[in-house]
């Protein structure tokens, strides 16, 4: 457990030097990836939206075991167990045996179709199909290709194909073709008329007025466009359910009107608004009348365009020749982009008894009572509408300086309370807030002027991205008052690892707020976020590979959050370096060397290097030898000694139960006395200042006992030169009285005492064994 600053004090138990060999504990990096792996894989699913009505691209596999796509006859053997298995969820009412039809899809290539369509189109297919093959095929598997270089296999009698992907994530399997797909069901109409065989398991339960029924409750509604009756059909239902207060039901409305033309962009708001001026149209200048409306050319090939009657040519229902709708039938490009005019021409005409009465499209009041000469086009737009921007514009700006003028006022009134979070919140709020402000002005004005076109989407475009991007700016100011606030509340904490983990949230934080911010910018701006998710996710594999240290890396700040070897503000040294812990990142560690350098070490060396704590340290340790001169008495020696201990001693910072003072070494020039003791302070500031009054005062017990300090001499002596034939005299050795004076060192002698009573040995010191006794009685 982190022991507090508090607390450090009372808590002597620890070692004196804690030096930590920090390695990744490859069990615990194993499990932590698999953990991290299965959220990844769960965060994909949640966000593809991969679930039992889920987009039919990438279908969900409930019984995936039983679905083999390996070859044409294991696919085709997979496609009927799994419509078999739905039928009998039919019959018997069986939620799980329901979900197999998505089996079947996944049997199936959806390759080219829109996304928002493929479960639709990908459910009613798998049923056609089953219809046709049940009513058919002789049921012999043995006829059918197994596994081999067969590229295509086609079911006799039908334009029914089962081919290999050759690219794509799918590459290598075998599945019914999009052909097969998009003709499923003219396939069905021309057998529907044929028993079911016998081996067969009776069809899939198709309906045709059930189908043609709208379920709005199930979400399931019918939407069809295989031939120009169906779509005609398709439209006016949904837009008469749009005129009955249905919203969503416009939707289906507007899949029925060929938008390729229009900018990706705008192309929900004019798609809206065609649909809606097109039912207007519609009601005015004809009854509906589906049996008159065909289905396909007298000789049974499919008709290629057709003409509303009263239309002037200009309501046309196209068979589309290219491009992901292809196959269907839509109301033309050209019908979509006339449609306002044709309407400005019919809109005085009543509607036709038994028509739905329109779209209750009304036009602004504004708008119907300009003056004609406002009304003249200049450049792109109307007049009126060239005034009418220019409001616009002027109350968007006013707004903005009307929101910060109220914001100052509340700011004001702000400053008189008692917390200062208030007003960090309104001077962070203080700018964004009035661009925020003038966007919505923007908006709401330029759709009121109806202003429509690529004009009409670059404005709003515009609008939309200034804001997307004042409330990025707002929420990611709004985040450093939140980092503020944890830093406040992780210093009234005595757990210093909140201390560390504060700087990463702000980066997490931050980072967040962008990235998801420009995420839903994009899908607020008419991008398609979830395709550049999934291309994210099958990337995923690409990107780990190419970035190999960055994994490294956040993996090491990982580990250094959980095993936590040192914190911000510690002293550490690696290798060679030492410096304080400034920073910890996702991909590095910034270290402040004592040269005043910046150091950023990569977390991934950081996890296999070996940490010198020395901010763990308790105690810190100071050792260093006093050097006394040769002529120094053994009693001051003994005196000085012992001087040192009593310092020591009176310093409330050393530690008392453990320190050394004691004449230890003959060197070359001096009489070394051993001083080492612990102190037991936070910073390397406050060991320095403990060291500098223990020598201050070692100083004065120098100078009062009369001792002084050796430094490095040589002393040399010169003799006189001797006469000529001059013999010195031999050295007279008194063997009897260097007897004596030996002998009086042995035991019992007169000089056997160790010392002259000045001095006690640290181990022998009777307030050190006190102070090692309540040590051990605290451990």
């Amino acid at each position: 457990m982190m022991i507090n600053r508090r607390q450090k004090t009372a808590s002597k138990q620890e070692s004196t030097m804690s030096v930590y060999r920090f390695r990744y504990d490859q069990q615990r990096v194993s499990a932590f990836g698999r953990c991290l792996g299965g959220f990844l894989i769960i965060w994909f699913v949640v966000i593809t939206g991969y679930s039992a009505e889920a987009d039919l691209s990438s279908p969900v596999k409930p019984h995936i075991s039983e679905v083999d796509t390996s070859s044409p006859r294991a696919t085709l053997r997979s496609f009927l167990a799994a419509m078999n298995d739905y039928r009998t969820g039919i019959k018997n009412n069986d939620d799980r045996l329901l979900l197999r039809i998505n089996d079947a899809v996944f049997c199936l290539s959806l390759s080219g179709i829109e996304e928002e369509r493929r479960n639709f189109i990908g459910r009613n297919a798998a049923r056609y199909i089953k219809e046709v093959i049940d009513r058919i095929w002789d049921g012999n598997f043995a006829a059918v290709p197994g596994k081999g270089n067969e590229l295509r296999w086609r079911l006799k009698g039908t334009v029914f194909t089962i081919v290999q992907i050759t690219e794509g994530e799918r590459r290598g399997e075998y599945l019914f073709s999009r052909e097969t797909v998009l003709n499923a069901e003219n396939t069905y109409r021309r057998y529907s008329d044929l028993p079911y065989q016998a081996w067969s398991g009776k069809g899939a339960y198709i309906k045709e007025e059930s189908q043609r029924k709208a379920k709005s409750d199930s979400g399931e509604l019918y939407v069809k466009t295989d031939n120009p009756r169906q779509t005609m059909r398709t439209f006016m239902l949904a837009m008469e359910d749009y005129r009955k207060g249905k919203e969503d039901r416009i939707a289906d409305a507007i899949n029925c009107l060929d938008l390729s033309k229009t900018p990706p962009l705008g192309r929900n708001e004019t798609g809206r608004l065609a649909a809606i001026l097109l039912k207007e149209v519609i009601d005015r200048i004809i009854k509906i009348d589906y049996s008159k409306i065909p289905e396909r050319q007298p000789n049974g090939d499919p008709i290629v365009r057709w003409r509303l009657k009263n239309s002037q040519n200009r309501i046309v229902i196209v068979l589309m020749t290219e491009g992901p709708r292809k196959g269907e039938y839509l109301f033309s490009a050209a019908t979509v982009a006339g449609i306002k005019e044709f309407y400005n021409q019919v809109k005085h005409k009543p509607y036709l008894p038994g028509t739905g009465g329109g779209a209750n499209f009304r036009e602004p009041w504004f708008q119907s009572n300009v003056p004609s000469w406002l009304k003249t086009e200049y450049i792109l737009f109307p007049t009126w509408q060239w005034l009418g921007l220019l409001v616009v514009i002027f109350a968007g700006y006013l707004s903005r300086h009307l929101s910060t003028i109220l914001l100052k006022i509340v700011d004001k009134a702000a400053r008189h309370s008692k917390t200062e979070w208030d007003d960090r919140l309104i001077a962070a709020a203080r700018a964004p807030s009035g661009w925020i402000v003038a966007a919505i002005v923007w908006y709401i004005g330029i759709s009121m002027l109806r202003i429509e076109g690529p004009p009409h989407t670059f404005m709003i475009l515009a609008v939309r991205a200034a804001f997307c991007v004042a409330l990025i700016w707002l929420l990611y100011r709004l985040s450093e008052i939140f980092t503020i606030f944890l830093e406040r509340f992780t210093e009234r904490t005595d757990n210093d690892f909140d201390n560390s983990l504060v700087p990463l949230v702000r980066r997490a934080l931050r980072t967040f707020i962008v990235v998801f911010g420009v995420l839903i910018s994009m899908q607020n701006l008419g991008f398609n976020v979830m395709s550049v998710l999934a291309g994210l996710g099958l990337g995923g594999l690409a990107l780990a590979l190419a970035a190999q240290d960055t994994c490294a890396n956040f993996f090491g700040s990982l580990m250094i959050l959980i095993d936590r070897p040192f914190k911000i503000g510690d002293v550490i040294r690696i290798g060679g370096d030492l410096g304080v812990v400034e920073q910890i990142g996702f991909r590095s560690t910034r270290i402040r060397t004592f040269e005043d350098s910046l150091l950023n070490v990569p977390n991934s060396k950081l996890a296999n290097e070996q940490i010198d704590n020395l901010g763990k340290r308790r105690y810190r340790r100071t050792m260093t030898k006093l050097g006394l001169t040769y002529d120094t008495p053994p009693e001051k020696l003994e005196a000085f000694a012992e001087g040192l201990k009593n310092i020591l001693k009176a310093n409330p910072k050393v530690r008392k139960d453990y320190f050394i003072t004691a004449f230890t070494e003959f060197a070359d020039f001096s009489l070394n006395i051993l001083l080492m003791y612990f102190v037991e302070v936070d910073s390397y500031e406050e060991e320095m200042a403990e060291r500098h009054r223990i020598f201050i005062q070692a100083l004065r017990l120098a100078e009062e006992i009369g001792v002084s300090f050796a430094f490095p001499t040589q002393s040399i002596f010169l003799e006189n030169m001797p006469n000529p034939g001059y013999t010195p005299p031999p050295h007279e050795v008194k063997l009897e009285e260097l007897r004596r004076k030996v002998a009086a060192f042995a035991p019992g002698g007169p000089q056997a005492q160790y010392s002259s009573g000045l001095f006690i040995p640290t181990s022998q010191d009777p307030d050190m064994l006190r102070a090692k006794e309540e040590a051990a009685k605290q451990q």
